[in-house]
């Protein structure tokens, strides 16, 4: 009979991933459950692997990390077992994560409510973009001076939307009521999180209209967006 195998992300594949700058929480996030085996290619040939097969390779070599291709919804399209490399290092690097002057990657985001929105239908807009952990260690004094100033920028009448991405699906009923004025919530963003090599939590992008960053904070460092916009430049 066939062997199917279930895995989840947090128990086996990342097992290794380690956020740099950032204390490993006291906690156990949420996470959705993926059927590996449906998507699992060797790299060498491309061609699709079988339950069986994977299976063997967990048997002969414990501990292997597979390569994951990511969609623009943070979801993984395909994983990919490497012959030649089958302790593929999964650890984030900053040096990858979109800098100052760059065109932030591409992303459709879809919050808590099921509402999509692809980074192309946000371009006559400014963005902002939070990624955050767990909703349980958010620092609520930190969110909500970002929230007055993103409310203040909006009664001056400049479009911008603005996003919490958090790494797990844990409850965020208590952060609904306070901050739903100001913020989209998306859940389960660990994808997101790897493929921007995010690893300082919070991290918070400023974005101007034509998809372009132009502000970075990281970490609890004072969230300042209201001084850009101070600027006829704007």
């Amino acid at each position: 009979m066939r062997k199917i195998f279930t895995l989840t992300i947090s128990l086996f594949l990342f097992q290794n991933i380690c956020f740099s700058q950032v204390e490993k929480p006291n906690l156990v996030g949420k996470q959705r459950v993926e059927r590996v085996d449906e998507k699992l290619f060797n790299k060498e040939t491309g061609k699709k692997m079988t339950a069986e097969e994977l299976a063997l390779l967990l048997k002969e070599t414990p501990g292997l990390q597979l390569i994951p291709e990511f969609n623009r919804f943070g979801k993984v399209e395909k994983y990919f077992y490497d012959p030649s490399n089958p302790f593929y290092d999964r650890k984030r690097d900053p040096s990858k994560s979109p800098k100052i002057g760059e065109f932030f990657p591409e992303f459709t985001f879809t919050t808590n409510q099921d509402k999509t929105f692809p980074i192309e239908d946000l371009k006559d807009s400014w963005i902002v973009i939070q990624f955050q952990s767990f909703p349980a260690m958010t620092n609520e004094k930190h969110l909500k001076k970002l929230k007055e100033d993103i409310l203040n920028l909006k009664n001056q009448k400049i479009k911008i939307n603005s996003f919490i991405v958090f790494s797990y699906d844990d409850d965020i009923d208590f952060l609904i009521n306070e901050y739903q004025d100001a913020f989209h919530f998306v859940m389960n963003g660990t994808g997101f999180n790897e493929m921007f090599h995010i690893t300082n939590f919070p991290s918070t992008f400023l974005i101007d209209p034509e998809g372009i960053i132009k502000k970075t904070f990281f970490g609890f460092d004072k969230v300042e967006i209201k001084s850009l916009f101070n600027s006829d430049q704007y």
